[in-house]
């Protein structure tokens, strides 16, 4: 969410980077597949989906059509990390006994 807002408001920091200026760019060109793109950024942990968020921000994207992939690919992230946790306890009890 602050990177979204930051772009909202027109004060982000980081607006002169460069992969700042290719993603806003893509997301003009594309605004359907900007959605997944905020998506899978959302599920690989990056930094780059602070930029995605400020990207969405500037471009005035509504907020509900950001949450709603934000939502998406940070709960299949949180699954994947709960399941391996879940198959690693196994393991290692299996592993000492």
């Amino acid at each position: 969410m602050t990177g979204y807002l930051a772009g909202f408001s027109g004060q982000a920091v980081i607006e002169r980077a460069a992969y700042y200026e290719k993603l806003t760019g893509w997301m003009r060109k594309h605004p359907n597949l900007s959605y997944f793109a905020i998506l899978i950024l959302a599920f690989v942990p990056n930094p780059l989906f602070d930029l995605a968020g400020m990207a969405a921000g500037a471009l005035k994207m509504p907020i509900w059509k950001f949450l709603v992939p934000c939502l998406i690919g940070k709960t299949l992230k949180m699954a994947m990390f709960a399941y391996a946790g879940a198959y690693s306890i196994d393991w290692l009890v299996k592993f000492t006994q």
